[in-house]
């Protein structure tokens, strides 16, 4: 049953960004989430550019814009504080955690890379992003999307898990044999410090990123010079693999959905074959989230505009299958509420489904309240990204599969205006 929301939204303020908005996140570390990121994508036009040479890749560009949010300028509430060209952006998120004391942005980008910035603020209230390190995934590829493992909130308990993803480590370096049984070891969380990577209580810091030849790379942070270096690559799909995700809960597992229309589970302590294949999504899988608060609870989504709500001790049927019109391009559970789950969908606006009867009873009914104000002719949505507090989502619209796009909060939200543009608004 589709419910309907009837209160009336308000302009706040129109950006224009250029180049088409890509990817937006607020920055979720506490003192600063009044910050905001925008990349952008822009294909190079033919007569930007010399004869084509058809053996030569596209020309991508893209840049990265910082911008402070203060609610009490009612005229101008988000001001431009930098901007950065670079390869064109098409995902990006904020470490959830600050790390060795400073607040971290990864992107992903057209290059086939995964860019690391750092925060840094040079005067009160005052601040820019500092790049510090980037790896090149794979040549001649783009970089789809990255995850990092800091997605649930205050994590990192000492127990059975910590000492999993430490045996995990282990095998890597070879210091495990196969029989392990994850039983937590102070010893093994040294071992794994002396690897050389961020720990994070019992946890090592790392990103899964995927690519455009179907590819995923496992990613870790090196103490100290806060450098990624790669753990692993390896082949997961045939076609483009849109979207990775940590399993939030267990985080050596991780998921990832291809343009082969595969939903795919990976244990990254025992790389080669995956956990499970599911072809229960009849076309490319493109969004993929865990849910941080309940465990065992996953959300994905399709171009075959239905969501799947997922237990993954159960892979083979589904919870609930929620047809929302619209090809999912991002899910997002609610930062407080469990239940609550924010669908963009390509070519019919954005649904807020409460799923709180299907994960109690499988099978139940999700109910869907529609927001249908952000659809587009040939447009759709393509991204969502979470702030609180205020609580703001992000909403990216699509124009041939990368975006327009752009902001709005929970419940505000955002329209676009044009090819480059994006309206900051909220509800009476």
């Amino acid at each position: 049953m589709a419910g309907s929301w009837s209160g009336t939204m308000q302009a706040l303020q129109a950006v224009d960004t250029e180049y088409t908005a890509d990817s937006v996140e607020w920055c979720p570390v506490e003192g600063c989430q009044h910050l905001l990121v925008c990349g952008t994508y822009q294909l190079r036009t033919p007569e930007d550019q010399p004869a084509l040479d058809v053996s030569e890749p596209q020309v991508r560009l893209g840049r990265l814009y910082l911008y402070s949010f203060n609610e009490d300028n009612t005229a101008k509430p988000l001001v431009e504080v930098q901007r950065r060209d670079s390869s064109a952006i098409l995902d990006m998120k904020w470490c959830h955690i600050p790390v060795s004391g400073h607040i971290l942005l990864g992107l992903a980008n057209a290059n086939g890379s995964v860019e690391l910035l750092r925060l840094m603020e040079y005067e009160k209230n005052s601040y820019t992003l500092q790049p510090i390190s980037s790896l090149i995934l794979e040549e001649r590829c783009l970089s789809l999307s990255l995850d990092w493992s800091t997605g649930k909130p205050g994590r990192y308990p000492r127990g059975r898990l910590g000492g999993m993803v430490v045996c995990y480590l282990r095998k890597i370096w070879g210091l495990e044999e196969d029989g392990c049984d994850g039983s937590f070891c102070n010893a093994s969380i040294q071992e794994a410090e002396a690897g050389g990577f961020q720990v994070v209580g019992d946890q090592p810091l790392k990103m899964i990123s995927s690519d455009s030849k179907g590819q995923l790379h496992l990613l870790m942070l090196s103490e100290g010079a806060a450098e990624l270096q790669r753990v692993a690559s390896w082949p997961a799909h045939h076609f483009e693999a849109w979207i990775a995700a940590f399993n939030y809960w267990q985080t050596e597992l991780v998921y990832s959905g291809g343009d082969d229309g595969l939903l795919r589970g990976w244990d990254t302590r025992m790389l080669g074959t995956p956990v499970f294949t599911s072809k229960r999504h009849s076309m490319g899988v493109c969004s993929i989230q865990s849910n941080p608060h309940q465990e065992h609870i996953l959300a994905t989504g399709s171009y075959d505009e239905h969501v799947l709500l997922w237990d993954t001790r159960n892979i083979k049927q589904p919870l609930a299958d929620v047809p929302v019109k619209g090809g999912v391009w991002r899910l997002k559970w609610h930062p407080v509420h469990p239940h609550l789950l924010l669908a963009v969908c390509m070519h019919n606006g954005f649904k807020i489904l409460n799923c709180q009867k299907a994960i109690a009873s499988p099978g139940s009914h999700v109910t869907q309240t529609g927001f249908n104000c952000l659809c587009l002719p040939s447009s759709g949505i393509k991204g969502i990204r979470h702030h609180r507090p205020p609580f703001f989502i992000l909403l990216m619209q699509t124009c041939q599969l990368l975006s327009e796009c752009v902001l709005t909060e929970w419940l505000p939200l955002v329209e676009v205006e044009g090819r480059h543009k994006w309206r900051l608004i909220s509800f009476a």
